[in-house]
């Protein structure tokens, strides 16, 4: 029987990447739930529900954190965070 293959199965480099890429994206994602109305003042304000924006780029970021972690969903969640990256550092800036 094959079992999916996880972070445990990828080389060292791979490993560590993916390890980053899961705490940069866990870390913002609770920083978005926690600190809300920190994270609300650099949404512009042509976006009247910015309470709403952040916390649901916050969950993506969630999402996004964990996606790499499991084989299936590594490229889609890949594509994903790059899609939530481009949006969101367009705010940033």
């Amino acid at each position: 029987m094959n079992r999916p293959l996880t972070v445990t199965d990828l080389p060292t480099a791979k490993r560590i990447g993916v390890g980053f890429v899961f705490l940069w994206f866990f870390v913002g994602g609770i920083a978005h739930c926690v600190a809300t109305d920190h994270q609300m003042r650099i949404v512009p304000p042509c976006i009247p529900w910015s309470r709403a924006a952040v916390l649901l780029s916050g969950v993506f970021e969630l999402q996004g954190a964990l996606g790499p972690s499991w084989r299936p969903t590594r490229r889609d969640a890949g594509r994903g965070l790059c899609r939530l990256t481009l949006a969101i550092t367009l705010v940033h800036i």
